[in-house]
């Protein structure tokens, strides 16, 4: 929390989601609910993925990587569902493609 504060990623979640953390770890809460634990680890997610870049250009890769293969299937080929799958296509596609060198 204090490092995402830090970076700055802190102040882009909504103020829900920042009460509902700050109150978590405030309270060390033992997660009884499935909910609860579902909308923390979202939290998280969504942290990490704005602070690290290495891991938000993974994040935008595999959603390149899912986009670009259900097109190329649906165009014939064959081989294009295993690109889901493969990380070093996703991390080629968003290191690349999200830098702006290719749009």
């Amino acid at each position: 929390m204090t490092l995402s504060k830090r970076r700055g990623s802190w102040f882009r979640l909504e103020k829900r989601e920042r009460s509902m953390f700050s109150l978590a770890l405030r309270l060390n809460a033992t997660f009884q609910g499935y909910q609860l634990l579902k909308a923390m680890v979202g939290v998280l997610k969504k942290l990490m993925a704005m602070s690290d870049k290495l891991y938000s250009r993974l994040l935008q890769g595999m959603q390149l990587a899912w986009a670009f293969s259900s097109k190329c299937s649906e165009w014939g080929n064959v081989h294009a569902k295993e690109w889901r799958n493969d990380i070093e296509y996703a991390r080629y596609l968003g290191s690349h493609m999200c830098q702006g060198k290719y749009w």
